[in-house]
């Protein structure tokens, strides 16, 4: 999975030649996963299966937005639910409300089968992702890519003074800004 393209990165970077495509490309798929682990949740289009234990009211599904034209049910306790009677979803947030007051013992499992995140293409990059989680995207492989040659070097030193970078595997404060939009939230609501 990756979130943008070579050819993005390439614009991002003013570079027309191909002679970092290959390191492009490590950087952008790392980038990817490590921006997927911080927004808290998944991001590629696949069937999934989540159990929640406990009388929840509100459940947080790992992969969104849920795609409601594919298969999507929802279990309490071995026994299909109905949408609308039994429950709510936020298709666009994979919020799913239950109509219903769950004790939270004894023990209670709610199952959601359904298909959530964004499709990828035939590359493997992810299509109709927001625009703020690929310019997330395409800032941190810019400033990795500058960054290549002095990985690890935080501060430089000179007769007129001194500069500090970042780490250049921090994530940089406006990636994280951007990010904060499209994080998943925590399960207890």
């Amino acid at each position: 999975m990756k979130l943008v393209s070579i050819d993005d990165a390439k614009i991002a970077l003013e570079k027309t030649d191909s002679t970092h495509d290959e390191l492009l490309d490590l950087i952008i798929l790392g980038l990817s996963d490590r921006i997927e682990a911080a927004l808290n949740r998944k991001l590629e289009a696949l069937s999934r299966v989540e159990k929640f234990q406990g009388g929840q009211t509100y459940l947080g599904l790992q992969a969104f937005p849920v795609d409601l034209t594919k298969p999507f049910t929802v279990k309490f306790n071995g026994s299909a639910m109905t949408i609308d009677d039994d429950y709510y979803v936020d298709a666009g947030n994979g919020i799913i409300t239950l109509h219903l007051e769950l004790p939270p013992w004894p023990p209670m499992v709610t199952e959601v089968t359904y298909t959530g995140g964004y499709s990828p293409d035939a590359e493997g990059i992810l299509t109709n992702i927001p625009s703020g989680i690929k310019r997330a995207c395409l800032m941190q492989t810019v400033f990795e890519f500058r960054r290549r040659k002095d990985i690890g070097l935080t501060g430089v030193n000179g007769p007129d003074g001194s500069v500090t970078k970042f780490s250049a595997f921090e994530l940089l404060p406006e990636v994280k800004d951007l990010l904060k939009l499209y994080r998943k939230p925590c399960q207890s609501m």
